[in-house]
């Protein structure tokens, strides 16, 4: 393109090369794979082949990709637009990039830079790894995740928060019912307002319900579970998730609710000397008697400590402190 207008181009079937001027171009490749370099104007490309390419050289104004399929935008653009209705992936570059979902199901990562993304009506998916990254999505536009690389609290009308990777990064919900992940490191996940879903995973971590009927599972490591209010579940899948030691098992704190919260251990094996996955007796605050599956507790210092025998040698293999309270039934479980 000539001269210095405001000027458009659009290819045809074949491979073409489009070149702007100094102008804002709008340029389309059309049919084929296309190479398409724009000028010092803020230029719009339209792809929709794999083998489309774009040129822009630092500088060259504020540019932008309209897309049809996956796309990672080259350097020096800066916005990329989602087109149609496919479920297709943007992806930044090293700039401040604007990246804009369509209504399918798209996945946004903004790779370096602070990156501002907005998500359609899909289920969509937001990599952050920048702490000037930010996320839109409007009310009823799918259930979203964010998979974070930092400290993240979730923006309004996103559903779901993953922590990546292995460093001690922290999670925060907003008001919706939130399901919070874990990675691997030590872990400060807080669930705002609410019915949430909660998991640590590997590290010892600090799972904070906050109002609503929560969900907390602390998983592997030594965990600080705080339901806060309303009827909120204690979920243990496995021995391993709070063993016996007090350096080793999780605690339950903030005031255990008799009545309202409750102790899940339904998922483990409460005799690993049969096969299946049988159910543990609770016994009150009896010693053990030597009988796989029995469940007790011991008044320690205002505080209980629940003991599970899965072997039938006596000896507590599980164990869980409670802080707070000086007693336990058996509606305080799920077993």
């Amino acid at each position: 393109m000539q001269g210095a207008g405001n000027l458009n181009g659009t290819g045809n079937a074949l491979n073409n090369t489009l070149v702007g001027n100094s102008g804002n171009n709008l340029l389309n490749g059309g049919a084929g794979n296309d190479f398409m370099v724009g000028g010092l104007g803020n230029d719009i490309f339209v792809v929709a082949a794999a083998g489309d390419s774009t040129i822009e050289n630092a500088g060259g104004g504020t540019d932008t990709v309209r897309s049809y399929i996956d796309w990672v935008l080259a350097n020096n653009v800066e916005r990329l637009e989602l087109q149609s209705s496919g479920n297709i992936n943007g992806t930044g570059n090293a700039l401040n990039n604007t990246l804009v979902g369509n209504s399918g199901n798209n996945l946004l990562n903004g790779g370096a830079g602070n990156d501002f993304m907005v998500g359609g009506l899909g289920n969509d998916i937001f990599v952050v790894a920048a702490a000037g990254d930010s996320t839109i999505e409007n009310a009823g536009g799918g259930t979203d995740t964010v998979r974070s690389y930092i400290n993240w609290t979730l923006a309004a009308n996103v559903e779901r928060l993953e922590l990546q990777s292995s460093g001690n990064i922290n999670g925060t919900g907003n008001a919706l019912n939130n399901t919070l992940v874990g990675n691997s490191g030590n872990n400060v996940l807080s669930g705002g307002g609410g019915n949430d879903y909660m998991v640590g995973g590997a590290g010892n971590d600090t799972l904070n319900g906050g109002a609503g009927n929560d969900t907390l599972i602390g998983g592997a490591g030594s965990d600080s579970l705080n339901g806060g209010t309303g009827n909120d579940r204690f979920d243990f899948d496995a021995v391993s998730d709070s063993p016996a030691g007090p350096a080793l098992r999780d605690s339950i704190v903030g005031g255990f609710a008799h009545g309202f919260d409750r102790i899940d251990l339904a998922t483990i094996d409460a005799n690993t000397l049969v096969g299946g996955n049988q159910a543990f007796s609770f016994i009150g605050s009896a010693a053990f008697s030597g009988v796989a599956g029995q469940l007790r507790y011991t008044n320690y210092s205002g505080n209980v400590i629940i003991d599970a025998d899965v072997n039938g040698d006596a000896a507590a293999d599980m164990q869980i402190t409670v802080a707070g309270t000086n007693f336990m039934t058996g509606t305080d479980f799920i077993l």
